[in-house]
């Protein structure tokens, strides 16, 4: 199984916009390194595990909050 796409994969995998992922990298929804990776080249990869249990619910404050960053 792939854990990573890039989102204009994901976009048609799960029917998310463009824009909603982007807004939710941008205000610290997901968390770089935990939902998303940026290759070398900068690409966005979202990462398919992790997006199922932000889906499913599970609680990532502790590590937000020692990023400095709102869950």
């Amino acid at each position: 199984m792939v854990n990573y796409v890039m989102i204009p994969k994901f976009c048609e995998m799960t029917g998310y916009t463009d824009r909603a992922v982007r807004s939710k990298i941008y205000e610290g929804v997901w968390v770089e390194g935990i939902h998303y990776r940026r290759s070398s080249d900068r690409h966005i990869f979202i990462n398919l595990t992790e997006f199922e249990k932000w889906v499913e619910g599970q609680s990532y404050a502790s590590q937000a909050s020692s990023q400095g960053k709102a869950a």
